[in-house]
């Protein structure tokens, strides 16, 4: 994923690529009739992962929504958040209709958070983050999006 400076519509956009991606590739391994050991190790080299550095404005009142939905046919991922600029106190919210999200109170610049999230397989899985600056006065932040998916043995 590049480190140039984006929203998170294009951060999640790759992702939910880079999973699409993976399922396609497991459906191809399948048919042909390869299989893959389960060791860990195997497992590690395989991983799906990558960072972007994204900018978004924030409302009036310090906040920010942003929701995706797309078909993805299942998967786990693990999403990192690190709001990197301005020094501020924020609140963050991560939802996946597929189960898994968090919720982070009293986050500060430079602190780095995980969750999991889980995509649907019969249906779309909509993405929910929502930002909230203590603040309000910051017109927008900056933030670093990560995200790891071991590909399916």
């Amino acid at each position: 994923m590049s480190t140039e400076k984006s929203g998170f519509k294009e951060a999640f956009d790759l992702i939910f690529e880079q999973v699409r991606e993976d399922i396609k590739s497991n459906l191809v391994a399948a048919e042909a009739g390869i299989v893959l050991p389960e060791s860990t190790a195997v497992k590690e080299q395989l991983k799906i992962s990558g960072t972007a550095d994204v900018y978004e404005s924030l409302d009036e009142n310090g906040n920010y929504h942003f929701e995706a939905s797309q078909y993805l046919r299942g998967g786990t991922v693990i999403l990192t958040i690190t709001i990197l600029s301005p020094d501020n106190t924020y609140t963050a919210k991560l939802w996946s209709s597929g189960g898994g999200g968090r919720q982070w109170d009293n986050m500060y610049i430079n602190q780095k958070e995980s969750a999991i999230i889980n995509m649907n397989f019969w249906s779309k899985t909509t993405v929910k983050l929502e930002v909230h600056a203590s603040r309000a006065r910051n017109v927008g932040f900056y933030a670093r999006i990560g995200y790891t998916k071991l590909i399916s043995l």
